[in-house]
């Protein structure tokens, strides 16, 4: 009896087991990804193709700086008395800037008034020798014409009045050579001093008080807050690019956040004989606030703009060396390179090769091989086949 429980036992999970195998036998075995693709589709990301614009820009760097700029000097060198402003003060038209020391030049004044005094009260006594030696002439000429005196008397006085006309002639020069020298040092006075040529403000300070210096030596820089502009320069192959009003977009690194609009003011026409760069002047659209001058800056000046063109993500393209390259091996691989995407049709990437124009950053120009609405194939193409069912995703 024991024996047929036993075998009954064993029998039942003999029975238990079979049917499990026979169970796990009968399931499908688990696909690959291959095969889910396969089946499904390679998960792939498009960007549908529109109309697009391209712009280019020249990229250039320079400083803040203003249309109404002077460098500050005085005319007359010596010893600097006295600075009336400091950087960063405004100042008006006409205002006094700086004093020279005019000591020296004081006592030149005062010795060249003496000399004009001088010289004027020697003009007025030849003067009134003039008209005594005039009078006693009409005299004389009387007489003589009614035969008083002789000949020779006349021309006595004539030689006497012709010698006081020299004097008073000589006398007159003199007086005017103490007027010029009294002009001369009152100007050079006034020329020891510096005036603000217009309404602005102090940019910077070369010099400080007590300080000897030259002639035309800068002390103080001066500029109009009101006309500040970007200045740049750009090298002689760029400057076939650029012409007056054209629109540009500048950042300041004082204001990294910001963009500022402009327009090209003014080119020069001469390079630098330094750098052979020319400069070129950008008008700000609107001067941002709490900018000054030597501010550094960058610039995209617009040199371009092209409508209704198509363009891809840079990423899209598919590089291969054509043919011709791998049988001449003469020819450079930038004669033997053939560009391709991927475009989906039906469900299926279908392989196409495009011809390209212009890069902008990260996009490129598509002259031929895509039209408007095409589908190309941006993320994924490296799993993909010419054929291949592919499944479109949007990224999250």
């Amino acid at each position: 009896m024991r024996k047929l429980v036993l075998f009954v036992v064993i029998l039942g999970v003999l029975t238990v087991v079979g049917l499990r195998i026979a169970h796990k036998l009968a399931e499908e075995p688990p696909l690959s990804l291959a095969q889910i693709q396969q089946r499904e589709g390679i998960p792939v990301e498009v960007v549908e193709v529109r109309p697009d614009s391209i712009t280019s820009f020249l990229a250039v760097t320079g400083v803040v700086g203003s249309e109404e700029e002077a460098y500050l000097s005085s005319k007359m060198g010596g010893r600097i008395s006295k600075i009336y402003k400091d950087i960063g003060d405004t100042v008006k038209k006409g205002e006094k800037l700086v004093d020279i020391d005019t000591s020296q030049l004081e006592i030149q004044k005062t010795q060249a008034e003496n000399q004009l005094r001088i010289a004027e009260r020697s003009l007025n006594q030849v003067r009134i020798r003039l008209e005594d030696a005039r009078k006693d002439l009409e005299r004389i000429q009387n007489l003589f014409r009614k035969k008083a005196i002789s000949k020779k008397e006349l021309e006595r006085f004539e030689l006497k009045f012709q010698t006081v006309e020299q004097q008073y002639e000589t006398a007159l020069a003199q007086l005017e050579v103490a007027r010029d020298n009294l002009m001369i040092i009152e100007t050079n006075i006034r020329d020891s001093s510096v005036f603000a040529p217009f309404d602005g403000i102090v940019g910077t300070k070369k010099a400080e008080a007590g300080e000897i210096v030259a002639p035309g030596q800068v002390i103080l820089s001066l500029y109009n807050l009101a006309k500040l502009n970007a200045q740049v320069q750009v090298a002689e192959s760029d400057l076939v690019h650029l012409k007056v009003g054209q629109e540009v977009e500048v950042k300041l690194d004082a204001f990294p956040e910001e963009r500022f609009k402009g327009k090209v003011l003014k080119i020069s026409g001469a390079p630098d004989p330094n750098t052979r760069r020319f400069d070129v002047h950008i008008a700000f659209e609107k001067v941002p606030s709490g900018i000054k001058a030597g501010f550094f800056l960058q610039a995209e000046i617009l040199t371009g703009k092209r409508e209704n063109i198509l363009t891809i993500p840079i990423q899209a393209l598919i590089k291969e060396v054509s043919p011709a390259l791998k049988v001449d091996r003469q020819a450079s691989s930038a004669e033997g390179l053939e560009y391709f995407v991927f475009i989906v049709k039906n469900d299926r990437a279908k392989k196409q090769r495009v011809e390209l124009g212009e890069r902008i950053e990260e996009k490129v120009e598509i002259i031929s091989g895509i039209e408007t609405g095409d589908r190309v194939i941006t993320f994924g193409k490296e799993n993909v086949t010419a054929g291949s069912l592919v499944k479109i995703i949007e990224r999250k």
